[in-house]
């Protein structure tokens, strides 16, 4: 918003009237987070994570799929109703045992 009141030309990614809110977190989820999570299975308890981050990856999926539908673009302001967010887990419950602290030793 910033940008377009100074007359620069938008960040990428960046602006409310064009960018699809679900497309772009689907794209950051694919290519950033879920790569990064799977390069740390081997060294590190993910799975929690990984769960988690699907339940995330099929909300926003489905929010594509309705924005599609309407033949509306996202205007940012999906999620901004607690409702509408995918429920998340407590980091305690990330582990196995519950304590908050990992119960698998990391591969050596």
């Amino acid at each position: 918003d910033r940008e377009r009141r100074m007359g620069r030309p938008l960040s990428p990614l960046c602006d409310r009237d064009t960018v699809s809110r679900p497309d772009s977190q689907i794209g950051f989820i694919g290519f950033i987070v879920r790569p990064a999570f799977q390069a740390l299975v081997n060294s590190f308890y993910v799975q929690a994570p990984l769960e988690n981050l699907e339940v995330t990856f099929q909300f926003w999926t489905e929010e594509s799929r309705k924005t599609r539908k309407k033949g509306s673009k996202d205007r940012a302001n999906l999620g901004s109703n607690a409702s509408e967010v995918p429920p998340r887990r407590s980091f305690s419950s990330m582990f196995s045992d519950g304590s908050g602290r990992s119960s698998r030793k990391p591969n050596m």
